[in-house]
């Protein structure tokens, strides 16, 4: 992971993911410090990872055990955040990503990214 904090001019390298960290799907900051990314590890399972130190560290925050349906990961703020993907996958957490909620759609729906601006909008 490289990180710029001058509009793109200088680039440094802040973290190195692992053999682990297979297939990382995307990022979401809500301010310079905290973060979470989607993982899709080798073992099947889709983790949840978070850093509160803008992205020197990251911790696993929740497992969904062979699930591989979870794309797209979008944080509104620090406890409330959202994934969606495959199968009409709709996920919603008011807890930083420890818990998630799942609401249900159509199963034909794919959705690919999700954004808040507020908590209604």
């Amino acid at each position: 992971m490289i990180k710029s904090t001058n509009n793109g001019k200088d680039w440094n390298v802040i973290y190195c993911f692992n053999g682990s960290d297979a297939f990382t799907l995307n990022f979401s900051f809500t301010d310079s410090n905290n973060g979470w990314y989607l993982n899709n590890n080798r073992t099947g399972n889709t983790v949840v990872h978070k850093t509160s130190d803008g992205g020197k560290s990251w911790n696993a925050v929740h497992t969904f055990t062979n699930h591989g349906d979870q794309d797209y990961i979008h944080f509104l703020n620090i406890q409330i955040g959202y994934i969606v993907g495959r199968n009409g996958l709709l996920l919603k957490t008011t807890d930083g990503g420890v818990t998630w909620n799942s609401y249900s759609l159509a199963p034909s729906f794919l959705l690919e990214e999700i954004f808040f601006v507020n908590p209604d909008t």
